[in-house]
């Protein structure tokens, strides 16, 4: 029992720094790209009966933005070791305009 409180501790720990790390990626202009996951339920055949869309947890997120971290990490250091020959994408500021057609599509 007490593994269990040190790990969900740590976890609320890790939560609160990966929503600050979201907090200052999105000042500087990241985005959250979200999109709909499916599931299928299947009959006995395997053939599909319904159709739910899944729901993520803010585990999910919060791996994602762990992820996200580690991948800007690494990346910097590479284009510091290696300014002439590291390859790496640089996204321009989003079109405003084209991103309120597409948030009016959603």
């Amino acid at each position: 029992e007490q593994h269990c409180r040190t790990l969900q501790g740590d976890l609320q720990i890790l939560m609160r720094l990966a929503t600050s790390i979201r907090g200052r990626r999105k000042e500087a202009g990241g985005l959250d790209l979200e999109s709909a996951e499916l599931q299928f339920l299947l009959d006995d055949q395997h053939q599909p009966t319904e159709i739910q869309g899944k729901h993520d947890l803010d585990m999910h997120w919060m791996v994602a933005e762990w992820m996200i971290a580690a991948n800007s990490s690494v990346a910097k250091r590479l284009c510091d070791a290696f300014p002439t020959r590291a390859l790496v994408r640089c996204h321009g500021t989003p079109d405003l305009e084209r991103m309120e057609g597409v948030a009016a599509l959603a």
